[in-house]
Formats: C-alpha cells, structure tokens, sequence
C-alpha cells in the first residue's frame, strides 16, 4: 500500500509504501451501490444536488450518494439480511432511518471482519488491493502525469478512460460502469462516489511494519477512510 518515493504528487508523511498481505478471498460489487439498488430495497432515497447544481446525478443508475459511515454498514447488515448470511456489524444508539438522519454512538465487528461471510464495507486494504487490481501505478489506467501545480484540478489523460472526476464531471457524480473497468472488472474505482472503508484515517499512513489483514476488528475514530471520490 501506499506510493513510491519518486511518484509525483505524492504526500510526503501518510503514503509511506507498507508491505501488506491479505490472507482471505473476498467478492466485491463490480460498481457502486446505485440509487435504484437503494430505493428498490425500500430505503428513502438520500442523494441529491445543492442549489448550485453540484453533487448526485439523479437517476437509478446513478451511485447513492449523501450517506454517513453508519449507513454504509446498517446497509451491508440488511444485504446480508436478505442474504441469509450473517451480519457482520453490530451497531448501537441507533437513531433515525437508513437515508433520513440515520446515526449510531457506536459499532462494532460481530467477529475479526475477515472472517465475517455476510456483507460488508471492505477494509482499506481490500479496497486499494481491489482498485490497484494488480498495477503498481497511481491508476489502474498507468501513471500519473505531472502538472504545474498539485492543489489544481488539471485534465489527466489516464483518468479520462477510467474515471469522473474534478476535471471532467462537472462537479456531479455520473451513472456507474460508463467509464473502463479495472483488470479485475471492477468499474468507478477512481473517481465517482466517495467509497467507505472500515478503517481510521490518521493522517499518518500505515508504518513500516509489514502487515496480516489489518483492519480486522473494527475501530471507530473521528475520521473514518473513505476512498474515491470527485
């Protein structure tokens, strides 16, 4: 995990390469949780526009969008519901419902996440082991082109193929899979939706320690790692 110290662009303290190793299968959705997935599980609708027009595409092949980390993981818990699986979290002082102020004090793993076989938000790990899909690149589409000034959102030829983004979304999420796939077949794994993970995003990377499965007990901290994004 992580990046080189020669990639441009690069953060100087969290993106430290770590040796990581994952030692169980998972499956993962092949494009983001759409807002017709979501309705049609009979879950208020969440997405939406701000007055300028900026933020969800609106139409059932579009992500759903506007949701908190809770609602990720009661979301997972109904799939596997549905499923006949286990569920994976167990979640607390619950309030509200799923798309309409839905909000827990506190949750927690039912058992080491890997372990778990019911749906679940992938750990950060599994996330960027899914998205990198066997490239060591900063995309799956090659690597990342220089530009004057990393802060600016500048048009990047190998996110055009593979990816909305702030260059090339106007300020708005698109429906899902209309961009190319990962060798993996996975689509929308740069750019899009903001995707949740189940780990603490610090600020200060993931060590030089090689790592087993991190992520596998569930922790809760003030920023939680979400990947992707606009």
């Amino acid at each position: 995990m992580g990046s080189p110290p020669c990639e441009w662009g690069r953060a100087k303290y969290n993106e430290t390469q770590n040796q990581t190793t994952l030692t169980h299968d998972f499956w993962m959705q092949s494009h983001e949780v759409t807002q017709g997935e979501w309705v049609a599980a009979g879950l208020s609708h969440a997405s939406g526009t701000l007055d300028s027009g900026l933020g969800d595409c609106l139409a059932p092949e579009c992500p759903v969008g506007n949701l908190n980390w809770y609602e990720a993981l009661e979301y997972a818990n109904r799939q596997s519901d549905l499923a006949g699986q286990e569920r994976c979290y167990r979640l607390e002082g619950c309030s509200g419902s799923l798309g309409a102020g839905f909000t827990c004090t506190r949750a927690a793993s039912t058992r080491a996440l890997y372990e778990c076989r019911g749906h679940r938000v992938p750990t950060e790990a599994e996330w960027e082991y899914a998205a990198r899909a066997g490239t060591p690149d900063a995309f799956y589409g090659g690597g990342i082109t220089p530009q004057p000034n990393p802060t600016d959102c500048n048009p990047e030829p190998r996110l055009e193929r593979i990816a909305w983004y702030c260059a090339n979304s106007g300020g708005k999420t698109h429906p899902v899979a209309t961009k190319a796939p990962n060798a993996f077949g996975l689509h929308d794994m740069s750019g899009n939706a903001l995707e949740p993970t189940t780990d603490v995003f610090d600020g200060l990377g993931y060590g030089a320690t090689p790592r087993v499965d991190p992520g596998a007990t569930l922790e809760i901290g003030t920023t939680m790692a979400f990947r992707g994004g606009l």
